[in-house]
């Protein structure tokens, strides 16, 4: 009977042992290693990757998190993610250097290891300047590229200012320590660059950036030369070497006690009068400068042989004359009441600076006539019918100063009046006439009641 109920029991056991291993079987059961683990030891691991890895750092983190930037250089992937959202490189702190760094998507760093006990320090012509702090660039727009860099003091900002030059109009920010400036693509001057790092995308850093700072350094020197002296030091000093290159001065009256060096010119702009530093210990008293005074004529020298006969000249322009009288071509005496024709030719252009001359000699004009003179259709001088029964002779020239259509034509007159001087005419000063064409010239009676006018001669010329 007891044989019996033990193997009943046992059957029951192994009934219970096969459901658990079916059980089991049927699904795998993860390890928590945070709270099931104990001493754990993965030296005999064939590999292991402890933290995230990506080409850019997460946006967001909270304090004890690490990832590996595999985007950034060698030796500058290791991040350690130190207050919420905030993350810092896990690099070793060397006193000296302004390594610039990506420390979030927005903020670079520069200077994360500058301290007070282990300041960053630079160099600038003869000065050594401290960087006991480090600073923070924020980007908020782009793309652009920040050039980052301790000025010389040629920007217009002290020398040692930590500056940013920004590409972009704006899209920067800089924290207390540094500042920005924007619309600049290049380094000033003699400055010291640290870092150069792109924002291709708008409001976030590149995953990777240049650092520029050189870990020694020294500045080349000037050397000199023929006339040429170089002072070296903090920053060379390049002059001319005054006992080489003579000096020049100026001013009024004497040098007097001006100093000079030997070979030294001085000139009085009064008197017109040069000096000559003479005195090889350089000039210091009136007496060193001596006045460079032209010395006599010397006699006149034989007649040399008579050269050879020039070329001949080019031929000058030849002047035009046209004349008209009463017994040559018959012209006609013009009478009647209003308007009557007297005299019309085509007067061809006037060169550039060259007039036309004109006489005309009228044998009568009548009582209550008058007359006026044209070019190119415009009247220039009109004679008024206050005269009754005289003889005239008109003389007057037209210039072309300017020699360019519608140039401005002077008008000149002499006119008497049975021999004596007339005042009565009425002359344009001006004419606005196209030199460059041809032009008709007439002379047009008129009269308020039947009258005569008569003209003897005409000549016209272009000399």
């Amino acid at each position: 009977m007891y044989l019996w109920y033990e193997m009943r029991l046992l059957h029951h056991g192994f009934c219970a042992f096969l459901l658990f291993a079916g059980a089991a079987g049927a699904q795998t059961t993860k390890i928590d290693l945070g709270n099931q683990a104990r001493n754990v030891d993965f030296s005999s691991a064939s590999s292991t990757k402890p933290f995230q890895t990506g080409a850019a750092l997460p946006a967001a983190c909270s304090a004890g998190q690490a990832y590996f930037l595999t985007a950034a250089p060698t030796g500058q992937n290791l991040y350690l993610c130190t207050a919420a959202n905030t993350w810092s490189l896990q690099a070793p702190a060397i006193a000296g250097l302004l390594n610039t760094t990506l420390t979030g998507s927005q903020v670079l760093t520069i200077g994360a290891s500058c301290s007070a006990s282990m300041p960053c320090n630079a160099r600038v012509g003869g000065e050594v300047y401290s960087i006991t702090a480090s600073s923070t660039v924020t980007i908020s727009g782009g793309p652009l590229t920040a050039r980052i860099y301790i000025s010389d003091g040629s920007d217009g900002a002290p020398a040692g200012t930590l500056k940013v030059r920004n590409s972009a109009a704006s899209g920067i920010g800089c924290s207390t320590g540094c500042t920005v400036e924007n619309s600049q693509a290049s380094f000033p001057g003699m400055s010291i660059p640290l870092a150069l790092w792109n924002g291709s995308n708008p409001g976030s850093w590149d995953a990777s950036g240049t650092n520029l700072q050189a870990r020694l350094s020294t500045k080349p020197s000037v050397t000199a030369g023929t006339g040429i002296s170089v002072m070296q030091g903090d920053s060379d000093l390049v002059a001319i070497d005054p006992t080489m290159v003579p000096q020049k001065f100026a001013g009024s009256g004497p040098p007097g006690t001006l100093a000079g060096t030997l070979g030294d010119f001085y000139t009085d702009v009064t008197a017109d009068v040069l000096y000559v530093c003479k005195n090889t210990a350089g000039c210091s008293l009136g007496s060193d400068w001596m006045a460079a005074v032209s010395g006599p004529a010397g006699p006149t020298g034989p007649q040399g042989p008579t050269g050879p006969q020039g070329p001949v000249g080019p031929t000058g322009p030849s002047g035009s004359a046209w004349e008209v009288s009463a017994g040559a071509n018959a012209i006609p005496t013009g009478s009647g009441s209003g308007d009557f024709p007297l005299f019309t030719m085509t007067v061809p252009a006037i060169p550039a600076g060259r007039c036309l001359l004109m006489t005309i000699n009228f044998g009568w004009i009548g009582a209550d006539a008058s007359y006026r003179i044209t070019y190119g259709g415009t009247a220039f001088l009109t004679e008024p019918s206050d005269y009754n029964n005289v003889r005239q002779l008109l003389g007057w020239s037209l210039c072309n100063a300017s020699g360019s259509q519608s140039s401005q034509f002077v008008v000149n007159g002499i006119y008497t009046m049975n021999g004596a001087t007339s005042t009565s005419l009425t002359v344009a000063s001006a004419l606005s006439v196209d030199a460059s064409q041809a032009q008709t010239f007439s002379i047009i009676g008129s009269a308020g009641q039947w009258s005569q006018v008569a003209i003897s001669s005409v000549l016209v010329s272009i000399p």
